[in-house]
């Protein structure tokens, strides 16, 4: 079930002191001798949570698919985040063991090249899944099981290849990427989190 109390109901218990996502604030939320009336409640397996009420398709669609998607949409947008800091940090990084900047090394470029291509990839993949899963629910009936499927199959593909993607980037970038106030190097905490 998934149930809707009152601030008062509850207290947040502040343990999230990771060294990835820091910034979900991913608390633990702790109830204690709460009464939650049946107007309150939901049951978990139900969909959206709207279906019984709002005709839009929107509120057809499976929860865990539509989860699924956030959560790798992020973790693409993290990776995006490092392949532009990447990007940028190579425009104005002088290698002066080769003698010339690290936009010009041909490895950085590929490296970049290779890294936006397989997030545009995996971007495009999520997308086409999720216009075909709101047109399957605007079709009125049940998801396809294989639809729902390939959905999980793609959501992981895409967090791993924002992984890929960042790790890449950031083996490139050198020592200096390790500083804290280098976004390079918290993107990759937390994109390894997120994975």
């Amino acid at each position: 079930m998934t149930f809707l109390v009152p601030a008062s109901d509850y207290a947040i218990d502040d343990v999230w002191h990771v060294a990835g996502l820091p910034g979900t604030g991913s608390n633990d939320v702790v109830i204690e001798d709460a009464f939650v009336p049946a107007r309150r409640a939901q049951p978990t397996a139900s969909q959206l949570g709207g279906a019984g009420v709002h005709a839009n398709p929107i509120y057809q669609l499976p929860f865990a698919s539509v989860f699924a998607n956030a959560i790798t949409a992020s973790t693409i947008g993290i990776a995006v985040g490092a392949v532009d800091a990447y990007r940028q940090y190579t425009l104005e990084r002088f290698r002066v063991a080769y003698g010339e900047r690290a936009a010009a090394d041909p490895f950085s470029q590929l490296r970049l090249a290779e890294a936006a291509g397989e997030l545009d990839d995996a971007r495009l993949r999520l997308r086409t899944n999720m216009d075909e899963l709101l047109a399957a629910a605007e079709a009125g009936g049940e998801i396809p099981m294989e639809l729902r499927t390939r959905i999980r199959r793609d959501q992981v593909r895409g967090s791993r290849a924002a992984l890929q993607a960042t790790d890449r980037v950031f083996e490139s970038a050198g020592g200096k990427a390790l500083f804290l106030d280098k976004p390079i190097q918290r993107a990759w905490r937390d994109v390894h989190a997120a994975r």
